[in-house]
């Protein structure tokens, strides 16, 4: 199809293992259209990925991202995978080796036009998004979507001697859905989402919530529930960001018409939250919400109409009485066609992280500045 897609490539991305013995006993080519095999590896289905094998299966093929099947079974931990796959002659020397250093992994710095982030180190045939740094910049969470993590993963990678770790699944007391990390100014502190149930033994929530955990010499503590100000019982509560003196903004709501809003923490307890009001929070569905460490403006995705794509982002400053003014569109350089969102700001609010095609990009914050004008 016009997504490069046979019904071999749907078969395998499904894990219909019938239909794969059907299409490929009427000879379907496993070398047309996007890489199947890759998918099968990702799906950590060895059963797919011995039935589509064949004399004809180029084994070592070259994805987007640079990897081979191998590649992506080693990366992705599956052992039995790669031990099968060396069996029928995979190239263990086209293994990409990574040796990121320096300041945001060594990347490219973007200035107007974002760039990918970390190409197949980060930025993966895995759904990504969402990165939190900490503030020295030595530490890197993010979230990585997929069934195999019961929808999603945070993962980590460190700055350690210079070089940074291969990324793997930060340590969350559980074993449950976890997404959209973001780390508080002191680094002490994790908000993320997650479907735990609140109550231990219950079964797992039909919607996430948003939780804590505290960092506790070089681990996380057990999760902690945020509560039931902050968390709605009928609607996901998601995407939470903190303002510098501990202002929570985070999205919530039917899917379909969320909103964006804030809780204040006073006394020790987050408080009802507030909705940013109506130049910010629209009839459409208004969401993923990052804020400015002072609180000098919010930068959030929307599928409201007029925009470039399905979904954009915007960004609404704070006038000087404390009000949100009418939010604006970050332009056609950062807007595309396609989905742009799960932003995030780097700690010094230098750049600007948000998801497009289910990978990370970055791009500088300067002239984004400029809309304020």
């Amino acid at each position: 199809n016009k997504d490069n897609l046979t019904p071999l490539y749907n078969a395998v991305q499904s894990d219909h293992k019938e239909l794969v013995d059907i299409l490929m006993k009427a000879n379907a080519d496993v070398n047309l259209g996007a890489t199947l095999l890759h998918k099968a590896v990702l799906n950590n289905s060895l059963d797919i990925v011995k039935k589509i094998i064949n004399k004809n299966t180029d084994i070592d093929t070259v994805n987007d991202y640079g990897n081979t099947p191998l590649a992506l079974a080693v990366r992705e931990d599956n052992p039995e995978i790669a031990e099968f796959l060396i069996t029928k002659g995979a190239d263990r020397k086209k293994i990409p080796k990574y040796n990121l250093k320096g300041a945001y992994l060594g990347q490219t710095i973007p200035t107007k036009t974002p760039l990918l982030f970390a190409k197949g180190f980060v930025s993966t045939e895995n759904f990504v998004h969402s990165p939190t740094f900490s503030s020295d910049g030595n530490e890197m969470y993010y979230t990585v979507e997929s069934w195999r993590y019961h929808g999603g993963t945070i993962f980590v990678t460190k700055q350690e001697n210079g070089v940074w770790t291969q990324p793997k699944p930060a340590k969350i007391d559980g074993d449950y859905r976890e997404i959209d990390p973001f780390l508080s100014a002191d680094d002490n502190s994790l908000y993320y989402c997650t479907n735990r149930p609140i109550v231990v033994g219950d079964s797992t929530r039909a919607n996430c919530d948003i939780w804590m955990l505290k960092r506790e010499k070089n681990a996380w503590s057990t999760p902690i529930y945020l509560g039931k100000k902050v968390n709605s019982e009928e609607h996901h509560d998601w995407f939470p960001t903190l303002s510098e003196k501990g202002t929570l903004f985070y999205s919530t709501g039917p899917n379909r018409s969320s909103n964006i809003v804030l809780s204040e923490y006073k006394n020790g307890v987050y408080q009802q939250p507030v909705g940013l009001g109506a130049n910010v929070n629209s009839e459409s569905r208004d969401y993923d919400p990052t804020i400015s460490p002072d609180e000098s403006f919010v930068i959030f995705s929307s599928n409201r109409s007029g925009g470039f794509g399905s979904v954009d982002l915007y960004i609404s400053f704070k006038d000087k009485t404390g009000n949100w003014t009418e939010a604006k569109n970050l332009g056609e350089l950062i807007n595309t066609k396609d989905i742009e969102f799960a932003p995030r700001l780097s700690p010094d609010g230098s750049y600007l992280f948000f998801n497009r095609k289910g990978s990370i990009f970055w791009v500088s914050t300067k002239d984004i500045l400029t809309l304020k004008d």
